[in-house]
């Protein structure tokens, strides 16, 4: 800043590079102060040119009107805001502070010693909100959003609060993988529909491959649709044609045959179900039904029959 006339011969004068400066025909207000637009001049209004503009210094208002500490710096003009361009690079329990007016409440405080931020409050984790009924708001592009809040002693998790979308669910998954949905309607699938193995209408767990078998067949290891509100400990289910599955067979790893179905052939035309047990279809020595060898313990299962051969079938057991 050139402190008298500005010579047009030689350049010599006095200049001020930093420093306090005074001028009786100021009438500065608190805040800082920029190279006008008008050449030489100065103004506490930001220009409104897009591009880089220039803070020249600051104000201290009624404290000093007629002063100014003069600073020049290059501010970025942004839109119609002007934004320092600042990084803070300090360790402080309050290295970015956002204050109400008059000292009036903090509102946003950035702790760099402790890596957290806080809204409302010092924050004392990663991220702490504070308020009457605080609330985090996720919002999609297309202005789908969901609500975390606090308040009246509980938490409550909106998702589509204005029903936007007309069959939104609310997902839980860990690892990638769905272990929970609520459903519109007030419907609920937990993990105990993997772990319990309940709620199997339209979907069979396929042991070996870890998830919901999309091909189910024969001679696979499922976890049973029917686990008899676990009575039976964890029930398991195979499917098969016309043999058993040979896990079943041999190896002996069943410990109790639960429950089975077998669509079955007499002869060599008629068919029919037997749930359990088929007996005397024809003649009372005509029979099939499937048996677990050994009065205790582990054992195989077996087809027992007569004149009936098996077309298809299940088996429920434990292990």
């Amino acid at each position: 800043m050139a402190l008298n006339d500005f010579p047009t011969v030689d350049y010599a004068g006095l200049f001020l590079l930093i420093g306090l400066v005074s001028n009786p025909d100021w009438a500065w207000v608190d805040g800082p102060i920029y190279a006008s637009s008008t050449p030489g001049g100065l103004t506490q209004t930001a220009p409104s040119e897009t591009g880089w503009v220039q803070s020249v210094g600051v104000s201290y208002g009624a404290d000093g009107a007629d002063y100014m500490l003069f600073s020049p710096m290059w501010i970025k003009e942004l839109g119609e805001r002007a934004q320092l361009p600042i990084t803070i690079d300090v360790d402080d329990t309050e290295a970015l502070l956002v204050r109400k007016d008059g000292d009036a409440g903090d509102v946003f405080i950035v702790d760099t010693v402790n890596s957290r931020v806080g809204i409302g409050v010092t924050p004392d984790d990663w991220l702490h909100i504070k308020g009457n009924n605080a609330c985090l708001k996720l919002e999609d592009d297309s202005g789908n959003y969901a609500r975390i809040k606090v308040g009246d002693s509980q938490l409550t998790i909106e998702v589509d609060p204005d029903n936007l979308v007309a069959s939104t669910d609310f997902v839980i998954k860990m690892d990638g993988e769905e272990v929970a949905r609520f459903l519109v309607g007030g419907q609920f699938r937990s993990i105990e529909s993997i772990n319990s193995k309940l709620g199997f209408a339209t979907r069979l767990w396929d042991i070996v491959g870890d998830d919901w078998d999309t091909t189910p067949g024969v001679n696979t290891e499922y976890y049973s649709p029917n686990q008899h509100g676990g009575i039976y400990g964890t029930v398991y289910r195979q499917y098969f044609a016309t043999t058993l599955p040979p896990s079943l067979t041999s190896g002996s790893i069943v410990t109790r045959l639960v429950d089975y179905s077998i669509q079955f052939k007499y002869t060599t035309s008629d068919r029919g179900l037997g749930h359990g047990n088929a007996t005397a279809y024809g003649s009372s020595e005509n029979h099939i039904y499937i048996m677990l060898t050994g009065a205790s313990g582990s054992g195989n299962l077996a087809f027992a029959k007569t004149g009936y051969t098996s077309q298809a079938g299940w088996c429920d057991y434990t292990r």
